[in-house]
């Protein structure tokens, strides 16, 4: 634990250049000062050596020479002053665990916790969250995003998951960066599955739940889905009407209109109402699974 502690400070700190000196086991930092391992020290300065495979830094009073992990190693910034930078370079799986619940192309977003959230439970849904989880289109948050104070990268996934289906996508990851994700489930009003501000571990696996956005009424209506359960041309009107109002935990698919006398804009592929048999679900929705490159 005194090693991951001190390698977070560490990636806080400026460093120096310097040049190891293989004989005296020390670093050459300029021509009078000398830095050796396991002198005593009072700061948190880091030295990277010139060959920049390895740093020596201040633990518990005494320097100590280090092997850059995988993704470690030291940079230089616009003033051309070295740094020690931990930018890690992942691989993100999506994997659709639902049963006939298509989800829409992804919204991604890497940021700081200096970004505003992507939601908060009992709040209301932002317009481009709104439009990803009763449209699944991503277009919109992405835009929002983009250039949004802490954000660091934003797009969009291509193409739908369908169910037992996967996207990949990878992206570089600080220490401080966090990864949002949002995507409609597409047969339902509103029903959408995010990340919303994670950090992000090697080999970390997330299960997400089917959220509610609370933007549109649950009529399950196919006038007002956008999903292959309903005809191309059926609409996907909004249904704001008796909408709930704020984010929170999706109730479910309960076949509401079961027996009732709908109109064709109103059916589904089938010919028949949507039914809670072939359209709900149980949480979870999805499957993310983060490895580092």
């Amino acid at each position: 634990m005194i090693f991951q502690f001190t390698s977070v400070l560490l990636f806080l700190s400026p460093a120096v250049i310097a040049n190891w000196d293989q004989e005296q086991n020390a670093l050459s930092v300029n021509d009078s000062a000398t830095v050796r391992v396991g002198g005593s020290c009072d700061s948190d300065e880091v030295y990277c050596t010139s060959h920049g495979k390895r740093y020596m830094a201040c633990v518990n009073g005494r320097y100590k020479l280090k092997e850059f992990e995988k993704c470690e190693g030291c940079g230089t910034d616009e003033d051309g002053k070295c740094y020690l930078k931990a930018v890690c370079k992942f691989k993100i799986r999506i994997e659709n665990v639902a049963f006939r619940q298509p989800l829409s192309p992804f919204f991604v977003a890497v940021h700081t916790d200096e970004a505003e959230p992507l939601f908060e439970f009992g709040e209301k849904a932002s317009r481009g969250l709104r439009i990803v989880a009763e449209d699944g289109n991503a277009a919109p948050l992405v835009n929002m995003f983009r250039g949004a104070e802490g954000v660091i990268e934003t797009f969009a996934l291509e193409g739908p998951i369908f169910p037992a289906g996967t996207a990949e996508f990878e992206v570089y990851l600080k220490d401080s960066y966090l990864l949002s994700i949002a995507s409609m489930a597409i047969n339902t009003n509103d029903a959408f599955v995010a990340l919303n501000g994670v950090m992000i571990y090697d080999h970390a696996v997330f299960y997400l739940d089917g959220l509610d956005a609370g933007s549109e009424e649950n009529n399950e209506l196919c006038s007002f889905i956008p999903g292959p359960a309903c005809a191309s041309d059926s609409g996907n009107r909004r249904a704001a009407g008796e909408a709930e109002g704020y984010v929170h935990v999706h109730r479910g698919f309960f076949g509401i209109n079961a027996g009732k006398d709908l109109s064709e804009e109103d059916l589904g592929v089938s010919g028949n109402p949507l039914a809670a048999d072939r359209y709900d679900w149980r949480n979870p929705m999805a499957r993310v699974v983060a490895y580092k490159m």
